[in-house]
């Protein structure tokens, strides 16, 4: 419901003004923020829904008029966030001052806010969401107190940027016409001037690294750009549409210089050549305009080579790279089918992806200062026959036309050629594979090992090994390669699996086996894992784990049986994100106070139906309490191979000669605990049978005895001592007390039996 009207307030005030006008007394002044009385807020909490965070402005009553304050404050807690819509159809503002603090215009907040002419942004701004100021037909300028923080906001599209609408651009109340960046400004963000129409020179320091896409897009004034020599990252449209770009006198035959920098380019012959002194060529500079060239000359000067830029060059054969260069982007060369040799130049030092994308590539050869470069640079080379590296080269070393980092630790790629090779050994050492890093090989047999932990996508697509046409499970080696199958039943033996291995299908359900390592977590699709016990899916290696969101919506289960209550063993000390899935009937999960990190989602789905049991103070009860989690608190804690009856304050544990009470049980911290019964010897505590733990909370006092397995006389070792009592007991020769007979029975069937003096004999002989 719409509140009164800003001006029926005003006209109460007066008055009240007039009323008591004559009258003479003091009031302590009140502070007022008229515009909060007419804004809506919605708070934002965190995950567990108990602490209030911050509040977002969700609505406005669209009486407000003239120039208003967007409050960064409401109760005492800070307002971030203008939602979506959150002043639409505000036809009477006149400007706005968005308070120091808000991060986020939302979509459309500002709709329809005919009257606008004004916008004051603060130095906190972040994200402009999809137009923020639509039908703000009379806004005329965008004020702003700082030029680095304009440049660190997040336009989400092009209509994100009210410059686009505005025009003008005011810095600290003055019109911005000539624009200097200084070196502590590196990045200018895509459209962060875009439509700035008062702009009319800008000059980039010599620290500039990079200018986003369509960045100075439509500032249409914009005739005077200088960029120093040095190599930027200029993207495309970057100055399109400026008086510079739309001025025929700074085309040279279709080509734009801007400075050093190559903008746009166009062939016109069968050999084109940079001309000397280019430093850079920008994203997209020849955009298929490279049709009929066929040699391409670069300058020594030239340093970077932007994403795109000779993308498509058909008729291309050969490319003189400079002695300068260091930097080669994203798809540069890509679809270059008649390129057939380049020759990398020393000084190179990096190649994106796909740069060389779908070439003819016959020789390859790493110089020694490409020490960075993406292996997707050289996808479907088909045509690649010897790939070398240099010998000081300090990142990679190739061997049998395979490439690989120093260590040999990852195998990045292969040649498709292999002479007098029939297997390929992959190295030891070797833990990774690269995608695509076999694809099309034509290697007769390639051995795996089981310690490789993650093969990339594609690695052997094109090989012998990939019959999908033909197979609907294939394995190469201990790995699953690919499956189509439904119902997925993993192999005995299988260690891992290809990355995406069974993208061809959603796979409904995965049955893996004791042998399983290792599982790359993009997993699309999977229903339910099945695996042995738990014990074998802990010990699985999660490969990829910002992945492990895919597994929130799979049911783990334990040979097909859903999971009621799990614990956590003592070796995890973190739980990371979906690490158990969606188990389904998942009940209680008792924690361990080794687990120090647990992540807010470590059980999606399943909070409102799960127990957490735990020790008293730990991280366990720490989270449970947080995320309102039901749980259940202990002050003594099993470890390893101890139970804990609570019920009769009985410790049992199978672990002998302990020099110290906690490699038995943890204690919460609110606890003093007390040993009694112990015995020293050899300057230290045997912590035997019989042993009272005490625990103190101020005046309370619990007591638990200690039972250790096979330790009939109390002196915390299973010896030869224990054995002849228990001989001597079955012989009806010794009585055993209540303890003594407890720590005899080893399997815990309430009667000492064969199988206990076994164990009781085995122990004393292993000590």
């Amino acid at each position: 419901m719409k509140r009164k009207k800003f001006t029926a307030l005003l006209l109460c005030i007066a008055l009240t003004v007039s009323i008591f006008s004559n009258l003479s007394f003091s009031v302590a002044a009140i502070e007022i923020n008229p515009l909060e009385n007419y804004l809506t807020f919605e708070g934002v909490y965190s995950g567990g829904g108990l602490e209030l965070l911050f509040y977002r402005i969700t609505d406005c009553d669209t009486s407000v008029s003239g120039e208003i304050t967007v409050p960064s404050q409401h109760n005492d807690y800070p307002v971030t966030d203008i939602g979506d819509s959150a002043f639409a159809g505000c036809k009477e503002i006149t400007s706005v001052v968005i308070s120091e603090g808000i991060e986020t215009i939302g979509s459309r907040a500002f709709q329809g806010c005919t009257a606008l002419e004004k916008v004051f942004i603060p130095k906190t701004l972040k994200t402009t969401l999809s137009t923020p100021f639509a039908g703000c037909t009379s806004l005329k300028g965008i004020y702003i107190s700082d030029l680095a923080a304009w440049c660190n906001v997040s336009f989400s599209t092009r209509q994100g940027n009210p410059l686009l609408l505005a025009g003008n651009l005011y810095l600290n109340d003055e019109l911005v016409e000539n624009l200097v960046f200084t070196e502590s400004i590196t990045d200018i963000p895509d459209v962060a001037f875009f439509g700035c129409t008062s702009l009319k020179s800008v000059t980039f320091s010599d620290k500039t690294e990079h200018i986003g896409e369509s960045a100075f897009y439509g500032c249409s004034n914009l005739s005077e750009i200088n960029i120093p020599d040095a190599p930027i990252h200029i993207e495309k449209t970057a100055f399109g549409n400026t008086a510079y770009y739309t001025n025929n006198e700074n085309w040279e035959n279709e080509n734009l210089y801007i400075d050093n920098h190559l903008i746009i380019g166009k062939d016109t012959e069968k050999e084109y050549t940079v001309k000397d002194g280019t430093v850079t060529v920008a994203d997209y500079a020849f955009d298929g305009n490279l049709l009929t060239v066929e040699t391409l000359n670069l300058p020594d000067s030239l340093q970077r080579i932007g994403d795109y830029s000779f993308f498509g060059s058909l008729n291309l054969a050969t490319v003189n790279f400079g002695k300068g260069l260091k930097h080669i982007g994203k798809y540069a060369f890509a679809n270059s089918i008649m390129l057939d040799e380049v020759v990398l130049n020393e000084g190179l030092e990096f190649i994106d992806d796909y740069a060389f994308y779908d070439s003819a590539l016959q020789t390859l050869h790493f110089p020694s200062t490409l020490v960075t470069f993406n292996p997707l640079a050289f996808l479907c080379r088909t045509n690649v026959y010897q790939l070398t590296c240099a010998e000081n080269n300090p990142a990679f070393v190739a061997e049998n036309n395979v490439l690989f980092t120093k260590d040999k630790s990852k195998l990045l790629m292969a040649a498709n050629y292999f002479p007098n090779v029939v297997t390929f050994y992959v190295p030891e050492e070797t833990t990774e594979i690269a995608p695509y890093a076999f694809a099309l090989s034509p290697l007769v047999s390639i051995s795996l090992h089981d310690n490789i932990k993650k093969i990339g996508e594609g690695a052997f697509d094109g090989t012998k090994y990939d019959t999908s046409d033909t197979d609907v499970t294939c394995y190469i080696g201990n790995y699953l390669l690919y499956s189509r199958a439904g119902n997925l039943v993993l192999k005995e033996g299988t260690v891992g699996m290809v990355e995406n291995a069974m993208l061809r299908v959603n796979v409904l359900s995965l049955t893996v086996p004791e042998s399983m390592k290792f599982i790359d977590s993009t997993l699309f699709g999977i229903g339910s894992i099945s695996v042995p016990s738990l014990e074998d899916w802990f010990e699985i290696e999660i490969i990829n784990e910002d992945g492990l969101l895919n597994l929130e919506y799979v049911n783990i289960l334990i040979n097909g049986e859903d999971i009621e209550s799990i614990e956590i063993p003592e070796s995890m000390t973190e739980l990371k994100r979906s690490f158990l899935g969606d188990c389904c009937n998942l009940k209680s999960v008792t924690i361990p106070s080794t687990v120090k990190s647990i992540d807010v989602n470590a059980f999606p789905g399943r909070k409102n139906d799960l127990t957490i049991c735990c020790l008293e103070g730990s991280v366990a009860h720490t989270f449970a309490v947080e995320n309102d989690i039901k749980h259940i608190l202990f002050d003594v804690f099993a470890k390893g191979d101890t139970t804990v009856d609570y019920t009769n304050k009985i410790i049992k544990t199978s672990i002998n000669n302990a020099d110290d009470i906690s490699d038995i049980i943890d204690i919460s911290e609110s606890k003093t605990a007390f040993a009694l019964g112990s015995q020293y010897v050899s300057g230290k505590h045997l912590w035997g049978t019989g042993s009272t733990i005490t625990l103190y909370e101020g005046e309370e006092r619990v007591d638990y005895v200690l039972i250790v397995d096979g330790d009939t006389n109390g002196d915390g070792i299973c010896n030869i001592l224990d054995v002849a009592q228990v001989e001597r007991a079955s012989n009806n020769n010794l009585t055993l007390n209540e303890y003594a007979a407890l720590a005899a029975d080893s399997n815990n069937d309430t009667q000492v039996s064969v199988e206990d003096y076994s164990y009781i004999l085995n122990c004393a002989l292993s000590a």
